[in-house]
């Protein structure tokens, strides 16, 4: 890049200030710099009209005074304070904006959503509730709510349990490489949800989509905060761990879900094909039969569902590891290897902070297909 374009469309790397609430450089993402060149060009133009406007009345001034007589009476002899004040002004005001346009940082954009973001067809935008909103940031953050050390803790001490302590494996990223979810994340404020006056409520909804389609196996799920069956568990007809319940208790199980229930997702099967070198099995997750999911949308699914696919369960009460208040949860005993997709709340924003490339619609495409839901603009086909 020349060195006048360095100039013109550069800024200030020392004077741009911090992210707000810590110590870190802000570095502008894409968005922002998109925002700032627009800004910046937008000011370019202005201050152009500006001179030119100025320009030809000076021009206009010039002419009159030299080539008439009534210009050199008038304009010259008889108004020249108030001539010589509009063209001090007009400098000063035309150097004002080359400051302006050169002293113009990017900003950080709000921690508003923008709220033209599509949703599926028959789906609206809707507020993520709080204790949602911490649940997945805290997932990305550290292994379990149980977790005590620090984030860069190396070594156990009290309260500090290295099993369950933040792992870089865990903890998603952006294409820039930074936390894809923080306090300030404006992806996590909206989601898209079925809207209920069209598609009923969450029990019609998930009725619906079986008689739309019998081999598309959806559950019921809570969060661990609001869940009935932290100390119990449900027949795996219904999603659960058991497989001994009896047909009195499996009716109890669909009559429980059905009366309370916050999530509808479902479960990928894990597929075996061979091993590795290292003699590990090569393994394949599919929600759809024969369709391999992405990384990036197994990724997505343990990050909205507030979970890690390894998290162990003990047979106890006081579970092995300790989902967050908003973990999607199942019961007592339930794992999380299959990854549970959730289907009937969707975060467009993350969606499109996990794509590979900025503007694509791919990992869109592939939840909508997965979770069997029509979102007719992203033109997936």
């Amino acid at each position: 890049m020349s060195s006048y374009a360095d100039t013109a469309w550069g800024y200030d790397v020392d004077s741009i200030g911090y992210e707000p609430g810590t110590t870190n450089r802000f570095v502008p993402d894409s968005k922002e710099l998109k925002l700032f060149k627009e800004e910046k060009s937008n000011m370019y133009k202005g201050t152009w009209m500006i001179c030119l406007v100025y320009g030809l009345s000076a021009l206009t001034l010039l002419g009159v005074v030299f080539l008439t007589d009534w210009g050199r009476t008038y304009v010259y002899e008889k108004f020249l304070p108030a001539v010589l004040t509009f063209v001090i002004g007009a400098i000063f005001i035309i150097v004002y904006l080359l400051f302006s346009i050169f002293a113009l940082q990017p900003r950080k954009i709000g921690k508003g959503f923008d709220t033209t973001t599509s949703c599926p067809d028959y789906w609206k935008l809707q507020q993520v509730a709080t204790q949602r909103q911490e649940a997945i940031i805290n997932n990305n953050d550290k292994y379990d709510a149980a977790s005590g050390c620090p984030k860069a803790s190396l070594s156990q001490g009290a309260g500090c349990n290295l099993k369950i302590n933040r792992n870089d494996i865990y903890n998603i990223k952006d294409r820039n490489k930074n936390s894809i979810v923080t306090s300030e994340s404006k992806n996590l404020k909206f989601k898209c949800v079925p809207d209920p006056n069209v598609l009923g409520k969450t029990l019609a909804y998930k009725n619906m989509k079986k008689e739309l389609n019998s081999n598309d196996k959806t559950y019921f799920a809570n969060t661990y905060a609001t869940t009935d069956h932290k100390a119990s568990q449900l027949s795996s007809d219904y999603g659960g761990s058991s497989t001994n319940r009896s047909t009195d208790e499996k009716r109890t199980d669909e009559k429980a879900l059905e009366n309370k229930n916050h999530f509808i997702y479902k479960e990928a099967v894990i597929r075996r094909d061979g091993r590795d070198s290292k003699g590990k099995d090569i393994t394949f997750h599919q929600y759809i039969d024969g369709v391999n999911a992405s990384d990036k949308l197994l990724k997505y699914a343990s990050l909205t569902g507030a979970y890690k696919s390894d998290w162990d369960r003990s047979t106890t009460a006081a579970s092995t590891n300790t989902p967050f208040p908003g973990s999607l949860f199942v019961d007592q005993q339930k794992t999380y290897k299959n990854n549970p997709l959730i289907c009937n709340e969707i975060y467009p924003g993350l969606l499109d902070e996990l794509e590979d490339v900025e503007g694509e619609n791919k990992l869109k495409c592939e939840l909508a297909k997965t979770c069997g839901i029509s979102w007719s603009k992203l033109d997936c086909y």
